[in-house]
């Protein structure tokens, strides 16, 4: 019998240099939670590791502990590595989750899309304070119902 995690696909692209989006598709459970943390292992530990991983949560229907949980562990380890992870496609939709999940999803630095994604962290050095502006907006946008403590530098 097929749990409903075998249904959700996990699709790589690199639309910009040093950038990877990451579009899952279908529940995002234990089964699938723990093929994106392989997946996530696989691009930050590769011989051309990324400078930003986004992932795509637009098309998740339904988000577990252990895929809430692989997203967290890949971000701290990311984050010792020089490496951004970012999620994407929520905004639109965080009010409709349960406030638990919801609330897990909102610590994780992120954007309300992923064209914004890529636009905004490939953007060049002379205009980094205005990416960084443009992030910290998009996580605003994620929490503006909850307050979550900074993200340290």
């Amino acid at each position: 019998m097929w749990s409903s995690d075998e249904r959700t696909v996990l699709a790589v692209e690199r639309p910009a240099p040093g950038i990877v989006v990451v579009r899952v598709a279908g529940p995002l459970g234990d089964t699938s939670g723990a093929r994106l943390a392989r997946l996530l292992d696989v691009l930050g530990t590769g011989p051309t590791r990324p400078r930003h991983v986004v992932v795509d949560l637009g098309d998740v229907g339904w988000f577990g502990s252990c895929g809430i949980a692989a997203l967290h562990a890949a971000e701290a380890g990311y984050r010792g590595l020089g490496v951004g992870l970012h999620v994407s496609g929520l905004s639109a939709r965080m009010e409709l989750l349960p406030v638990g999940v919801a609330d897990r999803l909102a610590r994780l630095p992120g954007f309300p899309t992923v064209e914004r994604a890529v636009l905004a962290l490939s953007a060049p050095a002379a205009e980094a304070g205005r990416a960084t502006a443009t992030a910290a907006i998009s996580r605003a946008a994620h929490v503006r119902l909850r307050r979550v403590d900074p993200a340290p530098p």
